[in-house]
This record gives C-alpha cells, structure tokens and sequence, in this order.
C-alpha cells in the first residue's frame, strides 16, 4: 500500500501571504489564515487562488469605472465592454474557492438569529 507524502507549505518573504497578492487581498488572505488557522498547504493554495480572483474582479471594477460598461463598435452599434465577462468570471472563481474552503462566518454580536419559517 502506497502511504502519502505530506506536502511541504512553501514559505513567502513575507510571512506566507503571495507576494503577487495586492495590499488589499494580501491583508485579507493574512486575516483569514490568522482567524481560521489555515496551516495545511491545499487549504492555503485555494485562498491563494480566491485571493487572486478578487484582486483580477477588483481590478476588472476599476477598468470599468473608468471605461463604462458599455461601448460603440465601429459601426455605431453598442457593445458589451470585454472586462465586464473578466469581473464576473472572477468573482464566480473567487466564491466558489471560498466555498470549497468552508470556513464558517461568525454571526454578528447583538444580533438575534433570523427565523425565516422554514422547516
């Protein structure tokens, strides 16, 4: 019988976040690794890539701030701007990682739970 190797995680310069990760989806891969304790290199790996689809989703927002949504071809007719189909594909990237990830979210304190009559 084959038995596993473990996998090595690989260490970051930077205290194991992606160095590619921009400051804001480098902040949050850290926070999440700190609050879930995410140690195992698959699990790192996913949010590595969650990570990077929010960062290319943001990124994908910002070019469509500035560009607008839509466009006129060179036939006057209206086209759908290109960055549009990058933000969506990239958002659905980055939740479905996440929900791979399964982590669970911590109710809001104060709150009373929610009953929505379904049983």
């Amino acid at each position: 019988m084959v038995s596993p190797t473990p996998l090595r995680p690989k260490l970051k310069s930077n205290g194991g976040v992606p160095v590619h990760l921009a400051r804001t989806e480098a902040d949050l891969f850290a926070k999440i690794v700190r609050s879930y304790g995410l140690h195992d290199e698959v699990s790192r790996q996913i949010l590595e890539e969650a990570c990077t689809s929010l960062m290319r989703a943001r990124e994908a927002r910002e070019a469509i701030d500035r560009e607008g949504v839509s466009f006129r071809d060179r036939w006057g007719q209206i086209k759908a701007n290109p960055v549009c189909a990058v933000e969506r594909d990239a958002r659905a990237a980055a939740l479905a990682a996440f929900r791979q990830l399964n982590l669970e979210m911590p109710r809001p304190k104060g709150k009373a739970e929610i009953d929505w009559g379904v049983t």
